[in-house]
């Protein structure tokens, strides 16, 4: 990769962060081969499950978080991990049909006992993404959201942003086949950080039809923070992160070596296309390896009126994954690529005939090291991503309009020390740098951006106490951002460098009311720094299909956001509620001008402050084994308080809602299946409301209410679990327009999509 150009400052912040990351990595390995004293030496991990009654649990998840080590338990409830690296880990385990458990473990403990509670609600055990230290969602220092289980499979659509629109305080920017991008409680693109298993996506999100380019079929869960989390991931996560997280890869130790796999299959009806994805994973001693394959051929989209032309999709996703795990430590890499051909859908009467497409090629490589460093732990990973984008203006187009290709290294250094007392409480804590390099470059016969690269150093540090039911946690951070945009002669650009250092920083406060019930109090600042396009661009954008133009004199964007919020996680019922500010200073967005009829149809970057604030509730209680209901309602306004405008990209109130119902066991279904057949059907709606602050230059498609309909079988057999599952979305055939489509003034939603679904050995 070539140098970048960079102030001194950042020349000086790179050099020590790369000191500091060497420093760490050479007394890593003699701190993992040192004496240490009880519950700090190498050993196993091991013990047995039960439920309230004394019964042993099988087939119950058993994870080391931060190892991600993972297990299943036998007939008899018995769990082992071979040898563990010295250090404490939180141990989680899960199993339908009962409330997670999460509680902290040392190397070397080889006779835990146990006990899991009934449960009728699916939860999930444990959050990775809103702080340092796993945690449960209920004692999460900020307001978040997790989708895994029944819940994901139920949700999964064909983006990543589709797939989140079931979560409180999460839209989509909808655009064609595929194109979905996350919208955090009004912000999304450059606002919110998307990570594939913790590594930052680079996808150029910048524009509407830039979605992120993430697979989520063969993700164990989705972890969405709601608001500024800068202190742990940096520039743009001034709205929030959509973490999707991965399976842990197989163990081995300890067991004779294995090999298994899974396949997942899905049919859309309305797309008239097929997808599949196939996943093989095994073990042998400290080895585990996974690969999935992930492909999909969908066709135009069809409204109820008829299809739209020229909004197919083929997409494939291949992912290899490979660790190794000692007493010493452990190592592990991940590499993926992914293939998109996305076609771009046009308005029938401004250009009619329209067949404009884009082909988009991702690669992604990781490699993780965790070694245990005088009681806490070393956590490095070196990640790099190329990501490259080219957009045609007709299918019998010889060469590309516009090509965009970015490749970005990064590398983050973390140790976690060990938990320690300290006035009266347990304290634990993280220090970390953190170093991104990129590098752009343009192609094609038009010109949007000139050549150009960016770098960033930081330096951090987390603490977290516990005293009793009290959880304080507190995080701050320094970044040193440069962007440089290099001499381009069509644009009129002169070599132009920008660079900036700023702060950022997280007070927090969870209260257990209960066991099952807390108190969340949260303050963040956040930062985000201008983008390549929102600096440099001038010209016509073919993905967008509009003319775009920056401005080199933007400054940083920066945040303070407030939440308030109340979680409860009971046998039968869950709450999460909160009400949240958000001012941001110096909101950087697109504004239209010049005198064409159609709305963004000329984009100017411009500046102002903006204020956002809203609230969202979601609840699910399940009053008998057989029934769940659950219901979520969400509301963010947003305004441009400098030229007093409502902002642009704000969806209006909305309602979800929906009962589920499984057969009783004994029911005429596991007569006819067998009694591991697990049946049910789900009835589910949301409504959303006219937009009624709009921007002088946007539209507001009206309200509108769809229903969804699905149901299915869950059964148990020697491959693995095998589920049949029958989903109807948008089950009256409505005509719609959302208010994030990009398509909402010429084109209708899709209509009613029946999608047929069957996998068998997958989670």
């Amino acid at each position: 990769m070539t140098s970048l150009s960079l102030s001194r400052p950042l020349r000086a912040a790179w050099f020590a962060g790369g000191v500091a990351a060497a420093s760490l990595l050479s007394v890593a390995p003699v701190a993992a081969q040192l004496p240490v004293g009880s519950g700090r030496s190498a050993g196993p991990v091991a013990g047995i499950v039960r439920d309230q009654a004394g019964r042993p649990v099988s087939v119950a998840r058993v994870q080391l978080v931060e190892l991600q080590r993972q297990v299943m338990t036998d007939s008899a409830g018995r769990f082992r991990f071979g040898v563990v690296p010295a250090g404490r880990y939180r141990l989680s385990v899960t199993r339908i049909g009962f409330t997670p458990a999460l509680t902290t473990v040392s190397a070397g403990e080889d006779t835990l006992a146990l006990t899991l509670d009934d449960g009728r609600v699916e939860l999930s055990a444990v959050q990775v993404s809103a702080s340092p230290t796993a945690t449960t969602p209920l004692r999460a220092p900020q307001a978040m959201a997790t989708l895994g289980g029944e819940p994901l499979r139920e949700a999964q659509g064909r983006s990543l942003g589709e797939t989140l629109e079931p979560v409180a305080g999460v839209r989509s920017i909808s655009m064609t086949t595929g194109i979905g991008k996350p919208v955090i409680r009004g912000l999304s693109s450059q606002r919110v950080v998307t990570l594939d298993n913790g590594q930052r996506v680079e996808s150029q999100q910048w524009g509407t039809d830039h979605a992120p380019t993430l697979e989520t079929r063969d993700a164990e869960r989705i972890e969405v923070i709601k608001g500024p989390a800068s202190v742990l991931y940096g520039s743009d996560a001034i709205g929030g992160v959509v973490n999707v997280v991965a399976r842990a890869l197989p163990d081995a130790t300890g067991r004779d070596p294995f090999m298994m796999g899974g396949v997942a299959t899905v049919y859309d009806a309305n797309l008239r296309g097929p997808e599949a994805t196939v996943s093989l994973e095994g073990g042998a001693g400290g080895l585990g390896w996974r690969t999935s394959l992930t492909g999909r051929a969908m066709g135009d989209m069809r409204t109820p009126d008829g299809p739209l032309r020229n909004t197919r999709n083929q997409t494939g996703n291949a992912l290899v994954a490979v660790g190794y795990r000692g007493g010493w430590g452990s190592v592990a890499t991940r590499v993926s690529r992914r293939d998109e051909r996305i076609e771009i859908f046009d308005d029938p009467i401004e250009a009619p005939g329209y067949s404009g497409y884009q082909r988009i090629a991702s690669e992604r490589a990781k490699v993780e090291l965790r070694l245990p460093l005088r009681g806490g732990r070393m956590e490095v990973d070196l990640a790099h991503e190329g990501n490259d984008r080219r957009e045609f203006d007709e299918v019998e187009a010889a060469e590309h309009a516009l090509g965009l290709t970015a490749r970005t290294t990064t590398l983050t250094a973390h140790w976690h020390d060990a938990s320690r007392e300290l006035l009266g409480g347990r304290w634990s804590g993280m220090l970390g740098v953190a170093a991104m390099q990129q590098r752009f470059r343009k192609s094609g016969t038009e010109t949007l951006v000139p050549d150009a690269s960016a770098g960033n150093m930081a330096v951090y540090g987390y603490e977290q106490a516990e005293w009793g039911r009290l959880t304080l946690s507190a995080g701050a951070r320094w970044d040193v951002r440069s962007i440089v945009g290099e001499d381009d002669a069509v644009l009129d650009l002169r070599r132009t460098r920008r660079a900036w250092n700023t702060w950022t920083g997280n007070l927090g406060a969870t209260y257990s009311m209960r066991e099952d019930a807390a108190l969340v109090v949260a303050v963040a600042r956040g930062f985000r720094s201008p983008w390549y396009n929102e600096l440099f661009a001038n010209g016509f954008h073919e993905g967008t299909r509009a003319f775009e133009r920056g401005d080199p004199t933007l400054d940083l964007e920066t945040s303070l956001n407030a939440d308030v919020g109340v979680r409860v996680r009971r046998q039968a019922f869950t709450l999460d509620a909160g009400v949240y500010s958000n001012q941001i200073r110096n909101y950087i967005y697109l504004r239209p001008f010049g005198t064409s009829a159609r709305v963004f149809d000329s984009l100017a970057v411009v500046q102002g402050d903006a204020w956002l604030r809203g609230g969202e509730v979601a609840f699910t209680v399940q009053p008998r084994s057989w029934i769940t209901v659950d219901a979520g309602a969400d509301l963010t306004v947003g305004d441009n308080r400098t030229i007093d405008v409502p902002l642009t990209f704000v969806a209006p109130a909305r309602a979800t809602w929906g009962v589920r119902l499984s057969e009783p066991s004994r029911g005429w279904v596991q007569r006819v299946l067998g009694p591991s057949a697990t049946p049910y059907v789900r009835l589910g709606g949301e409504s959303h409301a006219t937009q009624s602050r709009l921007d002088p230059g946007d539209v507001a498609p009206a309200g509108f209410t769809l229903w969804h309909l699905s149901s299915g079988v869950a059964l148990a057999t020697a491959r693995g679990p095998l589920q049949v599952d029958v989903v109807v979305r948008n089950l009256t055939d409505r005509r719609y327009r959302p208010f994030l489509s990009r398509y909402k003034e010429f084109a209708d939603a899709p209509g009613r999509a029946l999608q047929l679904r069957v996998s068998v050995g997958m989670p």
